[in-house]
């Protein structure tokens, strides 16, 4: 848990955390452009697993952040 003060501890969790589950490619990969009408089907997949993954990192990480960081942020 995220307590303000082990950045680095949460940090090394998280990408382990990630990672076991397979949830890393939003870490390791940058974000791939806008799918068009010409993109490539193999692309569309790639795009869509990327957007999956970066959700649930998202998700993820801010269920491991102590509840007074998270209220405060929202103020």
């Amino acid at each position: 848990m995220f307590n303000g003060l082990n950045f680095s501890e949460w940090k090394e969790q998280v990408h382990f955390n990630l990672g076991v589950l397979d949830l890393d490619m939003a870490f390791n990969e940058q974000k791939l452009a806008d799918i068009t009408d010409t993109s490539i089907d193999e692309g569309k997949f790639y795009h869509k697993s990327w957007y999956k993954a970066n959700k649930l990192c998202l998700m993820f990480m801010q269920m491991t952040i102590a509840g007074n960081i998270k209220d405060s942020s929202t103020n």
